[in-house]
């Protein structure tokens, strides 16, 4: 149906819908050459000119793809650009995402980090709230699931797991 979609829409205009399914079909793929080929296709149509909802739904999409195969600097890059996009109306959607990606790139890349350490703080006042605490995994090796887990779990058993499957075939 995927497929479909984007036939018509290259038919009919990509800049109405095109990227939100370039970037839905990155995620749902698990062919790297579709992911990439999706990727550069739906950004390149970002760049040109297109409806705005289709630029926040592929880069969050571009953002997880990226974060799933290991692509950080491409993560990075497309938060920046979300940034770019939302500076002038700054959206709290678009700033989870954003912030997000680039915690899991910097906790990657040094977990003793300042900006990691204040996260994982942010995260404990959270469980120290009592709530119930949904934590979003996404793209989190499973190393950083139980870092935070353990975290939460010291202030609230009330702890659900989130994890995005993008593979539904």
């Amino acid at each position: 149906m995927l497929k479909e979609a984007l036939q018509i829409s290259h038919e009919v205009g990509m800049p109405f819908v095109g990227p939100r399914l370039l970037g839905t079909l990155s995620l749902c793929s698990d062919d790297l050459e579709v992911q990439t080929s999706a990727l550069q296709e739906g950004f390149s149509i970002l760049k040109a000119g297109c409806h705005a909802h289709n630029q926040l739904w592929f880069l969050r999409d571009a953002i997880e793809t990226s974060l799933q195969t290991k692509h950080d600097s491409d993560a990075l890059m497309y938060a920046e650009y979300m940034e770019h996009i939302t500076n002038r109306e700054p959206l709290a959607w678009a700033n989870y995402f954003i912030q997000r990606a680039r915690l899991i790139v910097h906790s990657k890349l040094d977990p003793k980090d300042p900006t990691t350490q204040k996260e994982f703080v942010r995260l404990e006042q959270i469980a120290k709230d009592g709530k119930p605490v949904l934590l979003a995994t996404g793209a989190a090796e499973m190393g950083e699931v139980k870092l935070a887990a353990d975290l939460i779990m010291k202030y609230t058993s009330d702890l659900v797991l989130m994890q995005c499957n993008t593979n539904y075939t």
